[in-house]
């Protein structure tokens, strides 16, 4: 059921945010594919945008910028842009990175984030996908390039988000949908708790 849980999603997120439309359960339920790949992100044209993880742990986040060493699993991770990237998402459930060579997003939870919140985070990865789908990967500085548009991309895409849910999200529930269980993991994923020093603090 979870899996179909994520193709609704996409459905409905990728409506919400396109066409401004609210799709009921029985409407999505006349477009939804019988056999879908897990995790993929799928917009309103059928197009695949790119494909997600949720519930992921901070060290998959972390291997993103920086691979584990096999044996001592230290890691040498570039630190600017993972401060940038949480330097967004600092007040926010979830934290959403792209990896643009695997066109994955890995979305980490952390403690408290409710069903609602999880199904924000979802929409934010597919609509982060849908921008940078067929993004340049090649070139002297992609690597750079790639972290930085990433990371604008996410930053200037999460206001559309939170508007969407707050004209949206009470009438998603009015047309039948719940948003109070958490349907999108397939398995019990990892939470976590960051707290980093505020400016001036050691």
């Amino acid at each position: 059921m979870r899996p179909c849980a994520r193709q609704r999603a996409n459905i409905v997120c990728s409506h919400m945010l396109a066409r401004q439309k609210l799709l009921t359960p029985r409407q999505v339920s006349r477009v939804e594919r019988i056999f879908e790949r897990d995790g993929v992100l799928r917009w309103c044209d059928g197009g695949i945008v790119g494909y997600c993880k949720i519930g992921v742990s901070f060290g998959t986040l972390l291997d993103c910028f920086g691979r584990a060493h096999d044996k001592t699993r230290s890691r040498r991770v570039s630190s600017a842009p993972l401060s940038a990237l949480l330097d967004v998402f600092d007040d926010e459930p979830y934290i959403l990175w792209f990896d643009l060579p695997t066109e994955t997003a890995y979305i980490v939870l952390r403690q408290g984030c409710n069903p609602q919140s999880q199904i924000e985070a979802w929409c934010h990865a597919l609509l982060v996908a849908r921008k940078l789908s067929g993004a340049e990967k090649t070139g002297a500085n992609a690597e750079l390039v790639s972290e930085e548009t990433c990371i604008g991309t996410i930053r200037d895409t999460l206001p559309a988000v939170h508007a969407a849910f707050e004209t949206y999200g009470p009438r998603l529930r009015d047309v039948g949908w719940n948003l109070d269980v958490a349907s999108l993991e397939t398995r019990s994923g990892c939470r976590v708790s960051l707290s980093r020093p505020r400016e001036g603090e050691q």
